[in-house]
């Protein structure tokens, strides 16, 4: 169907609703927006249960997002996850399913300002974690209190690629990218990374290596 067809299905009743036994809407906002970068509008669809927002509300919670692009279909483009610590269950649960038509850091600072929007504005992350990507770390500035980390996951995935691209062998990269070795970069101070921890680290794979022989 079309993309306004799209748009109407699943913002009306039944698909809308989070049960068959339960009436209360399944997508927490549906917003249209015009960009300078584009013409026309650009829409976008959080798809949530009503119970979960509540955990957005708590107190210096802990947010992960990220993204993904192959499950998503026309006319979105992405598919932005939301997830959060929920003390109760001792569980990272994914709050929200948020469906974007593009990737540009206008699009983030909306998503974000819809979230605080769906917690009353109560929403003051102690720590977020994401990945490197400049356009969706900048829009955290909405959050000065909160400590940003980087995703330790996409962090080794760039490291493997630049290490592919330098013809490093496979059984180095794998070596390397082993728990204790590359990562414990991420345990050194900034400052103190070029002068001492790059030595370092290095000292430490070659010691491994040395053993393994």
């Amino acid at each position: 169907c079309s993309d306004g067809g799209v748009f109407e299905t699943i913002t009306t009743e039944p698909v809308c609703c989070a049960s068959d036994m339960d009436p209360r809407a399944f997508p927490q906002f549906s917003v249209a927006h015009p960009t300078p970068s584009t013409t026309g509008m650009l829409r976008m669809i959080d798809l949530s249960h009503p119970d979960l927002g509540r955990i957005l509300r708590y107190p210096k919670i802990t947010l992960f997002m990220d993204g993904t692009f192959s499950v998503v279909s026309k006319p979105f483009s992405q598919c932005l996850i939301v997830m959060a610590y929920e003390p109760a269950v001792d569980l990272y649960l994914p709050i929200c399913y948020v469906l974007v038509q593009n990737k540009s850091q206008e699009t983030y600072w909306r998503v974000l300002n819809e979230l605080i929007i769906l917690s009353n504005r109560q929403l003051e992350p102690q720590n977020v974690t994401c990945d490197f990507e400049v356009a969706l770390i900048n829009p955290f500035v909405q959050f000065p209190r909160a400590n940003l980390v980087g995703c330790l996951f996409h962090w080794k995935q760039a490291l493997r690629r630049k290490m592919v691209d330098l013809r490093i062998p496979e059984d180095q990269i794998k070596h390397a990218l082993s728990s204790g070795k590359l990562d414990t970069l991420t345990l050194i101070p900034v400052d103190e990374i070029r002068k001492k921890g790059i030595r370092y680290v290095r000292s430490l794979i070659d010691e491994s290596r040395a053993k393994g022989k």
